[in-house]
């Protein structure tokens, strides 16, 4: 069903994607060693990951990073927590019991496996090694997939980097995978443009989910409701689409409760009040690691909330509401809205770029 809310697992479920499904399973096929999965929040990349992953048929591992978003800055035990549940997944899909055993640091039980901890911690180079081993075994690539890799940049103990560079180097049989919702960050975080980054130079495959246009808004939601054999009005439909822009998210969340509670516009507020809760923690994560620019950085969102601004125009805002600043600094915190995904720019002027969140700040006005 279109319009189920946990990310998609199979392909009849898994709206329109067809050309950048065939981007991401043509570059896991040709055994290309760093794809990354890009676009803004809830434009489908988990799903996309997962229906992608399903269909290459290759043994993987899906570390959920997101965990993270709540920690200015994680802890090692934080980072061993999340991979160690990923690694208890794939035990119960793949006997690697074998291969895992052989890394210090990693306990097994029959079928269960426990990550050490303190100074007896793991070494989470050699336990990608052995995997990478185990799938040469078996005559297979592993896909190694981080959804949201960008929050690593919060786990300081761990040099991402340096161990992305050397498996990319060293790892034959590995396949990593990097969705990021903060594309800007992920960038920075990965070095990219920084010649003196360990990962600069190295190749990379990009798949970028767009948010629909208002026809396939339009689209997925009339054939959302057909699935389900329920009616819905043109202009309960006109309305979603216009409210929620694009983000099949949001548009899926419109329609899962609109089954539930009848194809009135009154469902669409209901999302953006509901869902409007969790957007602003997800802006006050990125704030809580920027405190001494909190303010400023506010300013620019409440002020792009109310209406769509130059870089001018916003400069004078915050210089107005928190004092003189240089050119080059408001144009760090600007890029840095960008970068998370906050703010997109079109043409001259930026705006909010989700829906939701553009709700929730001028509630949050009032």
């Amino acid at each position: 069903m279109y319009f189920d809310e946990e990310p998609k697992h199979s392909l009849e479920d898994f709206y329109d994607r067809e050309g950048e499904l065939k981007e991401f399973l043509d570059s896991i096929r040709a055994g290309r060693k760093l794809i990354l999965a890009i676009g803004l929040r809830r434009s489908g990349k988990t799903s996309l990951l997962n229906v992608g992953l399903a269909l290459a048929n290759l043994p993987y591992l899906i570390v959920d990073v997101r965990e993270l978003a709540k920690f200015p800055r994680a802890t090692h035990s934080d980072l061993l927590r999340i991979l160690e549940r990923a690694i208890r997944r794939m035990v119960e899909r793949h006997r690697v019991m074998d291969f895992l055993k052989r890394v210090k640091g990693v306990k097994i039980y029959g079928f269960e496996i426990e990550f050490e901890r303190g100074e007896k911690k793991p070494d989470l180079g050699e336990l990608f090694e052995e995997l990478d081993r185990w799938a040469g075994k078996k005559g297979k690539k592993v896909v190694v997939a981080f959804d949201e890799a960008q929050l690593l940049a919060r786990a300081t103990t761990w040099r991402f980097q340096m161990f992305l560079a050397h498996a990319y180097d060293y790892l034959r049989n590995t396949i990593f995978i990097l969705t990021g919702s903060e594309v800007g960050l992920l960038y920075d975080f990965l070095g990219v443009d920084d010649p003196e980054a360990p990962l600069y130079g190295r190749h990379r495959e990009e798949v970028k989910l767009d948010r629909f246009s208002e026809e396939k808004s339009r689209d997925f939601l009339l054939k959302g409701f057909k699935q389900a054999r329920v009616k819905a009005s043109a202009d309960v439909i006109d309305y979603a689409v216009k409210k929620l822009d694009g983000i099949v998210g949001w548009l899926t969340a419109f329609g899962g409760k609109a089954l539930k509670m009848g194809t009135r516009k009154e469902v669409v507020d209901e999302v953006l009040e509901e869902e409007s809760k969790l957007s602003i923690q997800e802006l006050e994560h990125f704030l809580n690691v920027r405190m001494i620019a909190k303010k400023r950085y506010m300013v620019m969102v409440k002020g792009l909330a109310k209406e769509p601004l130059g870089w001018g125009n916003l400069k004078s805002l915050v210089e107005k509401e928190c004092g003189p600043i240089y050119n080059k600094n408001f144009t760090e915190l600007l890029h840095n809205l960008v970068k998370a995904g906050f703010v997109e720019q079109r043409g001259e002027l930026y705006t909010i770029s989700d829906p939701v969140l553009l709700y929730a700040l001028k509630e949050k006005r009032r």
